[in-house]
């Protein structure tokens, strides 16, 4: 399928940890469902619509999974002093 969720061998959380030297890597904080949206939109450029459809589910469920993870990572990036 043109399009689809590419496989999570391209982009793992352990590939971002072996591009940061080891370093932990916040998408560590999320579920394997909430890393695979994550980075399905944000790394591959896949749209909300184009996920739902892979994963069989809603587009407003997509959103809410990105909407949380995204809450996450930005909670464990400030508590961690990265942003503000």
């Amino acid at each position: 399928m043109t399009g689809s969720i590419p496989p999570p061998h391209r982009t793992t959380p352990q590939t971002l940890n072996d591009q940061s030297h080891g370093a932990p890597s916040p998408l560590d904080a999320l579920s394997e469902r909430e890393r695979r949206v994550v980075i399905a939109s944000r790394i591959h450029g896949l749209s909300q619509r184009q996920i739902a459809a892979e994963k069989g589910v809603s587009q407003s469920m997509v959103k809410k999974i990105c909407d949380r993870a995204e809450n996450k990572l930005r909670s464990l990036l400030s508590d961690s002093g990265v942003i503000n």
